[in-house]
C-alpha cells in the first residue's frame, strides 16, 4: 500500500523532481525513482480499453440502477464474469480483507451489503482518477468511494476505498 501512496504522490505532483518527492515521502531520490519505474511497469492500463467519460458515466449509472433493482441480466452486460473487487478499509472501516473474485461473488457481496443497509445510505457520482465513480454514504457517517477499470467495454475491476484517512479530502 505504501507504493500506491507514493505513486499517487508522484503522479499528482508530476512537476516535482525525484529529489523533491524524496523529501516529501522521506525516502532517497534513487529509491523514489526505482519505485516509480517498478510501479510504471506494473500498471497495466490500456488507454484503448478506457471508455470516454460520458460512456463510463452511463455505464456506472446503469451499474448502480441494475444493482439496486436486482437486474442480473443487465449487470452481466456491464460487468466481466471475471471481475475483481478490491477494497481498502485501512483496518478502520469494514471492508473485504481479500479481493473478491468473479461476478457471482461480487454480486452476492453487494446484494448482502444493500440488504444490510437498506434505506440507510445515499449515493452520488463523482470523478475518481479521471473517470466517473461512486460515493456511498452510510447513515452512520462511513463513506465508500468506488472507482472502476474496464476491459472489452465491461467493468473488469472495482476498487473501493473506505479508509477515512484516505477520504479526508472529500
Amino acid at each position: 500500500m505504501k507504493i500506491r501512496i507514493q505513486i499517487s504522490i508522484t503522479f499528482s505532483v508530476g512537476h516535482y523532481s525525484f529529489e523533491e518527492i524524496a523529501d516529501i515521502v522521506g525516502k532517497s531520490s534513487a529509491n523514489c525513482r526505482q519505485i516509480f519505474h517498478r510501479a510504471k511497469k506494473s500498471i497495466h492500463v490500456d488507454p484503448d480499453q478506457q471508455p470516454s467519460v460520458s460512456i463510463a458515466e452511463d455505464k456506472i449509472k446503469e451499474f448502480v440502477n441494475s444493482l439496486l433493482q436486482g437486474n442480473t441480466t443487465k449487470l452481466l452486460e456491464l460487468v466481466s464474469e471475471n471481475v475483481v473487487l478490491y477494497s481498502d478499509g485501512g483496518g478502520k472501516v469494514s471492508a473485504a480483507q481479500v479481493p473478491v473474485v468473479g461476478f457471482e461473488q461480487v454480486l452476492k457481496l453487494h446484494q448482502n451489503v444493500i440488504n444490510m443497509h437498506a434505506g440507510k445510505f445515499t449515493y452520488s457520482f463523482l470523478i475518481v482518477n479521471g473517470l466517473p465513480g461512486i460515493r456511498i454514504r452510510l447513515d452512520e457517517g462511513i463513506q465508500y468511494v468506488y472507482s472502476f477499470a474496464y476491459r472489452d467495454h465491461k467493468i473488469e475491476a472495482i476498487y473501493t476505498v473506505a479508509n477515512p484517512e484516505k477520504l479526508r479530502h472529500l
